[in-house]
């Protein structure tokens, strides 16, 4: 099962949806624009404006014209072109400053995950 969180910078949880297969049917993409096509009132669409920021990890690349399109400013670590073998000076600080700001939801993740342990049968 996966969970889906919305961590503010000071590491408060805004927002968690759960219960999702992890399965190949929902990677973090597939599982934000569901949550964004929701019913109006229960939708985060409702929730975010125009010029609110986002960190995300590269898992949310497929869906970022569509969280851009709200006027939500998105930031992700920089990806390497096929024919580069190291980001550049500039793409390697965007990174370091987005994993930076990143560490707060990781912390929270693990945080949950130890108190919520999960067992298999």
């Amino acid at each position: 099962m996966k969970a889906m969180m919305l961590v503010c910078p000071d590491g408060y949880i805004w927002n968690a949806e759960c219960c999702f297969f992890a399965n190949g049917d929902n990677n973090d993409a597939k599982i934000f624009e569901a949550l964004l096509s929701k019913d109006k009132e229960e939708s985060l669409k409702s929730c975010l404006k125009s010029g609110d920021a986002m960190l995300l990890d590269r898992g949310f690349r497929d869906v970022l014209p569509k969280i851009e399109s709200l006027g939500v400013q998105t930031f992700m670590p920089q990806f390497m072109s096929k024919d580069q073998k190291q980001l550049s000076t500039e793409q390697a600080k965007i990174s370091r400053k987005v994993t930076m700001g990143r560490f707060v939801v990781e912390t929270v993740n693990g945080r949950l995950k130890n108190v919520f342990r999960c067992y298999k049968l």
